[in-house]
């Protein structure tokens, strides 16, 4: 036959109060921590976000600037294209008609 497995169990859990303390504000400590530095990290994420979003508005800008000079660019060689023709077409009609 076989014996059963005699298992002492204390009734009382042995734990000391000082160690479930040390644990205890271990824990919160390290949340505490981890929350701190969570939030900081999101205030400087949100301030390079601003940054960058800031950089962005500048370049916009500037694009539109360089747009609108671009097109007064292509204004001024349309009629510098179209005064050049009327020149040539002017020398052309002066040599016809001297000989």
């Amino acid at each position: 036959m076989s014996r059963p497995i005699g298992i002492d169990v204390p009734d009382e859990p042995n734990t000391n109060p000082f160690l479930d303390f040390l644990v205890s504000t271990a824990l919160i400590s390290l949340c505490l921590a981890a929350t701190t530095a969570f939030y900081y990290y999101g205030q400087l994420l949100e301030l390079e976000i601003r940054k960058i979003d800031d950089d962005r508005v500048v370049v916009e800008s500037e694009l539109k600037q360089c747009n609108t000079a671009r097109q007064a660019i292509e204004k001024y060689r349309t009629q510098l294209q179209t005064l050049t023709e009327k020149l040539t077409l002017a020398k052309k009609k002066k040599k016809s008609h001297n000989p």
